[in-house]
């Protein structure tokens, strides 16, 4: 037998490495070329071709600091792949250097083997929490023991609004809401409300450009149709679909017009715009004078409208208006038949 100088382990004669710290007789740390310990080895490529293996029990023993300087001898930027033994770890510490990713393993599984915990309840914990760091102090505080393993007396725990059961790989975890963890999950559930907020600003932001996207078109139609008559604006009506009030106006964009007034009241549509003179408009609201609410905002009913469609009919440009022959159809259905002046 012989004794490591390191961790003063017992081996057998005939071991060529410690097999606490995986050290020599003379209290180096030992490298293996062939993978003999299975899923509890890790991998370490240092060159193209150039592959060596430590254990577990390497990783956890106080040596790791001498490993890691050794694994620098060997190359700056060791690639290094944790065994199979070491998921749980990997899934708490994903993303760290590999020198940080040793020491973070390192402290996990002495932990664990001194607080003798299964390792998926602090991987549980971890990701319940979104920890970035190591908190296993308050894991272990936080944790019910005598839960786990038994169903009914995690059933138990199901109603109380002082404890937190979180699922895990082996069984469900039972954790007190220890002040740590209160605040964590208030930390949390603020996380998340902004989130949904920012996600929500997001998205009205993407469908405020595609209005304005749509809205610029329809304005360029506008014009494009204008291009084309004798007249040099356009004669429209809008609806309020609030009040049930129209809005009788003239504009070179009615469709940017209605976005316009979008902004200050949503409800706003625009029902028909039709090429027309100026004049119009006036005539317009001379005729329906007795029903005006305020400035261009009238309170018409179904027979005024279709008297407006037919008066633009034969005053404006028709081939080039613009109509919502669904909202039309609607007030001729509840019209007389007109008789325009």
């Amino acid at each position: 037998m012989w004794t490591c100088p390191k961790c003063s382990a017992r081996n057998w004669d005939d071991a060529s490495v410690c097999h606490a710290c995986g050290r020599s007789p003379a209290g180096n740390i030992v490298l293996s070329a062939y993978n003999s310990g299975g899923n509890r080895n890790y991998t370490v490529t240092i060159a193209p071709g150039v592959v060596r293996y430590f254990g577990l029990d390497t990783v956890v023993a106080d040596s790791v600091e001498d490993l890691i300087e050794g694994l620098r001898k060997l190359s700056a930027q060791p690639q290094i792949k944790a065994p199979q033994a070491a998921f749980d770890a990997d899934t708490v510490f994903p993303n760290k250097p590999w020198d940080e990713r040793l020491r973070a393993h390192h402290q996990y599984f002495r932990l664990l083997r001194d607080r003798k915990a299964p390792s998926c309840v602090y991987q549980c914990f971890h990701a319940e929490l979104r920890l970035t760091n190591l908190e296993f102090d308050e894991c272990m505080n936080s944790w019910v023991r005598e839960a786990w393993g038994s169903g009914d007396v995690t059933e138990s725990f199901a109603r109380s609004s002082d404890h937190l059961i979180s699922d895990s790989l082996l069984g469900p975890c039972v954790f007190l809401k220890a002040p740590f963890v209160r605040n964590r999950l208030s930390l949390l559930a603020e996380e998340a409300k902004r989130e949904a907020e920012n996600r929500r600003q997001s998205i009205e932001a993407e469908l405020e450009g595609k209005r304005q996207e749509e809205a610029a078109r329809k304005a360029s139609e506008d014009l494009e149709r204008l291009r084309r008559t004798k007249f040099g604006t356009f004669i429209y009506v809008m609806e309020d679909l609030r009040t049930g009030r129209f809005k009788i106006g003239r504009s070179m964009t009615p469709n940017k017009r209605e976005r316009t007034l979008q902004a200050e009241v949503p409800e706003v549509v625009l029902r028909l715009s039709v090429p027309a003179d100026e004049g119009h408009e006036n005539e317009l609201h001379c005729h329906f004078a007795s029903k005006r609410i305020r400035g261009e905002w009238f309170e018409l009913g179904p027979d005024d409208l279709i008297w407006i469609t037919e008066y633009l009919k034969r005053n404006g440009d028709v081939e080039r208006a613009s109509v919502d022959y669904q909202w039309l159809g609607t007030m001729l259905f509840r019209s007389a038949v007109p008789r325009p002046a």
